[in-house]
């Protein structure tokens, strides 16, 4: 070989070599690459064939027409599920396309013997990297070579003229390496790209349903939470007010763990972010314990706490979080233990000595105690992994999803504690969680007795209690109020110190005692303590569960005969009239008790959560205000406007997007609140239809306040960027309701305007009343203030007369007709009804709930037609349980029964009208 060819062969190796490798993206690579390598040896035409295993398809089943054709097709089974897979070769690049029909190019693959199956493509590659490749083979005007891509396939290229010289050919076959593995590389990418697409469309979806899920539990969250809060600023036994209080905490706790889930940046991250704030760890301890009294009443379990006053009582931890870890060890306990009782125990403690001291910590150990069945000790060291329980007679007795104790862990040690157990299977286990807890200052606001109250020094008071846990908390708790305590362990030494204090001159004016004690339980001492005259009976409190029906009428009988002594007098304490007064109700403790509940015994301080809708100092309590709710869910709209009688309002309902943007064309409102998801147009829709309205018309805009139970991070900004001023997150908080309202409102400029100039509608029915009323001309809408509302006024779910009308072709004098017929023949419905129940005749009932299921639906009393539907739906079936089928009953005639005023009245004034 001459200098000068040795030389352009350097050159077109150094070209070709630069080509290779330049882009990542398959067919661009290829184009590249084997573009310059036909350029640079004048080829007129390229294949790239890529090998690809196929399984294969199942051998298949067995002929059953004889005896011979059934054994041959069983050995063609056997032969095919024991070959060889198959191999497959495509095109990955041809350049030009017709090169594929060349009748030389299939003469040369066919010589090339490319293998068809697993076994000779090891044996074909084996040869191809010992130099079997590459391979040239001459035709009449072409000379077509076969180059070996590893991992890859070959390299078919064409070339006419003169053949590539040896030396050449073995230099390229080093540059197909460089080839071969570009073209891996092009393909892993393209499958991580995928990976990542599939990735990325799987977390979309994934958001997504988690927003979606916000929605639907938020959504009844808000009623629960609503009606709750509602419900306990109503006038209530101590007794319901109690139980509402414990379902109220339990519904927010349920809403805290709900906002960690569906927070969807948490989630991504795989961490929780604590936050610390102020807490007052006596209190929290007992709330957390109350929390867990059902459960143990249930299973007739004794539950006790203490925790020891020398720790802060106010420290720097995240609630919420040390909430879940206590209550998931407390549950823990209670589920797995049958008989005996369950103890959380709150001490200081020394700090452990593999992990870093902690600066102006207290360490804190808190023990949960049982009596269950407990832990074998080789199961012991895995109890704290994910889907462990203690074994599978245990998993089948006790469900759960063993993720409990897993997360528990991953808790305490991000507040920089460590958890320890120790169990001995049929006696019990021991849970101790060691914390640094940090003191925190003391609220501003703190134990500060109302002035109709007694200050702590005026009290001494005596507790009597056979369970030394339990007197140790009540007496930390009053130490803690600065109140004077003794202790007594059972009824006769309560008597003792009871007499003895007398003696003294230095009696007791308050006495708990537990219900149940051996010998002598509460309510004989508390007859004998009244016998005796030693105290008053509005200076007894009776520390009882109340959690089965036998104790709750042995309190009502015993506080019966209290308040039969009281109404005789109180002769003993004659000048203590103003101790009598203060505890003036004799109602029961519900156990265990919180220093919440002494608090309020001695300084008649309520707990916080009837404190929190305080509006008295807001700038809108004054302010006459006209609202649009814009809500579809009927419970949500009840919870909105109870709350909105908070303050002199006059507010519109609509049900859903459209009726909104209706209700804003036609009428001015200072505030509207805004549900975004609702039938038949959303809130974003309706807000973007306002906003347009509004310039058109160059009118100000109205203040919209988004109401959505779609609370994902990022959902406040997307919606003030569609045009609304404000967010209000379900379950509804009415302190952040009534701040944002304030927020908003107080940026008008404009002075709201007065009932007579905004005629504010108190709903569409009111309209029609007004409109209807004989020629008045004053518009009749009521304000939603605290007073009872006017005669006849009922909201469209209960009954909508103008969709009563717009369904029967705008004829209201058919729909008098169809009225005054309904309400003639509703008695008699009414008792065939109950006969039907009485007779325990589903199919009676059922066809009468039809019937009047679909006459309420004429008249559009949507409420009615609800009751009377569901009605039907539960006798489809022989009813289980018939006690619920009565209550059905009178719930839906209890609402037949509130609308029949408005139905008289309707039917009175148009009928006097006509």
């Amino acid at each position: 070989m001459s200098d000068d060819d040795h030389q352009k062969e350097i050159e077109i190796l150094y070209e070709i070599s630069l080509a290779i490798g330049h882009s990542l993206d398959l067919q661009s690579m290829l184009k590249q690459s084997v573009g310059t390598i036909m350029r640079q040896l004048n080829c007129q035409a390229a294949v790239v064939l890529q090998y690809d295993t196929d399984d294969g398809e199942d051998p298949a089943p067995p002929s059953r027409s004889n005896g011979r054709s059934n054994g041959r097709a069983h050995e063609q089974a056997h032969e095919q599920a024991h070959a060889p897979e198959a191999v497959q070769w495509d095109d990955l690049y041809v350049v030009p396309k017709t090169a594929r029909k060349s009748s030389e190019l299939r003469e040369f693959l066919t010589g090339l013997d490319l293998p068809a199956n697993q076994t000779e493509l090891k044996v074909w590659q084996a040869a191809a990297e010992g130099g079997a490749l590459p391979q040239a083979s001459e035709f009449s005007s072409s000379t077509y070579y076969a180059f070996y891509l590893a991992k890859i396939g070959v390299l078919i290229l064409k070339r006419i003229g003169p053949s590539i010289s040896r030396s050449l050919l073995l230099s390229l076959n080093v540059l197909m390496d460089k080839l071969a593995y570009s073209a891996l590389a092009c393909l892993h990418d393209a499958q991580l790209k995928q990976q990542i697409e599939a990735a990325q469309a799987a977390n979309i979806a994934k958001s997504q349903f988690l927003a979606n899920m916000s929605h639907e539990i938020r959504t009844p969250m808000n009623g629960v939470m609503g009606m709750l809060d509602i419900t306990l600023e109503t006038e209530l036994q101590p007794q319901q007010r109690d139980y509402l209080r414990q379902a109220r905490l339990s519904a927010q706790h349920l809403l805290e763990i709900i906002n960690l889930i569906l927070d969807i940046s948490k989630i991504e991250a795989k961490k929780f972010k604590l936050k610390p704030e102020p807490t007052d760890l006596f209190e929290f301890i007992g709330e957390l314990i109350k929390s867990q009294v059902p459960h143990a009443l249930c299973k007739r379990l004794n539950l006790l706490y203490d925790v020891e006053p020398t720790l802060p009582r106010w420290v720097e931890i995240d609630p919420t979080r040390l909430r879940q870890v206590m209550s998931n060890l407390i549950g823990n306990a209670l589920k797995f233990t049958d008989q005996g009782s369950v103890k959380l125990i709150v001490s200081p403690c020394q700090p452990p000595a593999h992990l870093p001291p902690q600066e102006q910590a207290q360490w804190t150990c808190i023990e949960v105690e049982d009596t269950g069945i407990g832990i074998p000790a080789e199961q012991l060291p895995t109890i704290f992994n994910a889907f462990e329980q203690v074994d599978s007679k245990t998993t089948r007795k006790f469900e759960g999803t063993g993720l409990g104790l897993t997360i528990t862990r991953e808790l305490v040690e991000m507040m920089g504690g460590t958890i320890q157990v120790e169990s001995e299977v049929g006696q019990g286990t021991c849970f101790r969680v060691t914390l640094p807890l940090r003191s925190a200052p003391k609220p501003v606001v703190d134990d500060k007795p109302v002035p109709e109250a007694l200050p702590a020094s005026a009290y001494r008071v005596l507790v009597v209690d056979d369970e030394p846990l339990n007197r140790s908390v009540i007496h930390h708790m009053l130490e803690i109020l600065a109140v004077a305590c003794e202790t007594a362990v059972s009824a006769p030494e309560g008597l003792l110190a009871l007499r003895k204090a007398i003696e003294e001159a230095h009696p007791f004016n308050l006495l708990l005692l537990d219900a149940n004690m051996p010998g002598m339980d509460g309510y004989a001492m508390a007859e004998e303590v009244l016998r005796e005259g030693l105290l008053c009976p509005a200076q007894i409190r009776v520390l009882s569960s109340s959690a089965f029906a036998v104790e709750e009428q042995r309190d009502k009988k015993a506080f019966a005969r209290y308040r039969q002594v009281c109404q005789q007098g109180c002769p003993f304490y004659n000048g203590r009239a103003t101790l009598c007064k203060q505890f003036q109700q004799q109602d029961c403790l519900t156990k265990p008790v919180t220093l919440a509940d002494l608090r309020q015994l001695l300084f008649r301080q309520e707990p916080g959560v009837e404190r929190t809708l305080g509006i008295g100092d807001s700038a809108l309590a004054e302010q006459r205000l006209n609202i649009l709710v814009a809500e579809d869910n009927p419970i949500n709209q009840q919870v909105i406007i109870a709350l909105l009688r908070k303050f002199q309002v006059f507010y519109t309902i609509a049900n859903h997007g459209r009726e909104a943007v209706e209700w804003a064309c036609k009428e001015r409102f200072d505030l509207i609140f805004m549900d975004i998801m609702m039938p038949m147009m959303d809130g974003l829709e309706a807000t973007q239809q306002i906003r347009d309205y509004e310039r058109q018309q160059q009118l100000p805009p109205v203040p919209i306040i988004a109401l959505t139970a779609k609370a994902m991070k990022g959902d406040r900004e997307d919606y003030l960027q569609q045009g609304m001023d404000g967010y209000v997150a379900k379950p509804i908080n009415s302190k952040l309701l009534f701040e944002e309202m304030e927020r908003l409102l107080s940026k008008r400029h404009a002075p709201l305007p007065s009932q007579a100039d905004a005629a504010p509608a108190y709903s569409d029915l009111e309209t029609w009343l007004g409109a209807d009323g004989g020629g008045d001309e004053d518009d009749t809408r009521a304000p939603a203030a605290d007073a009872s509302p006017p005669p006849a006024t009922v909201d469209k779910q209960q009954f909508d007369w103008a969709q009563a009308v717009k369904q029967l072709g705008a004829e209201e004098d058919l729909l008098l007709t169809f009225l005054s017929r309904f309400l003639s023949d509703l008695p008699a419905a009414e008792a065939r009804l109950r006969a039907a129940l009485e007779q325990r005749d589903a199919a009676s009932l059922k066809m009468e709930a039809h019937t009047l299921k679909s006459l309420c639906a004429t008249l559009c009393m949507e409420q009615a037609r609800q009751g009377f539907w569901a009605l039907e739906q539960a006798c489809r079936e022989p009813p289980s349980d018939w006690a619920d089928i009565d209550y059905q009953v009178d719930a839906v005639f209890e609402t037949l029964q509130r609308v029949r005023p408005v139905l008289d009245d309707k039917l009175a004034r148009h009928g006097a009208g006509a």
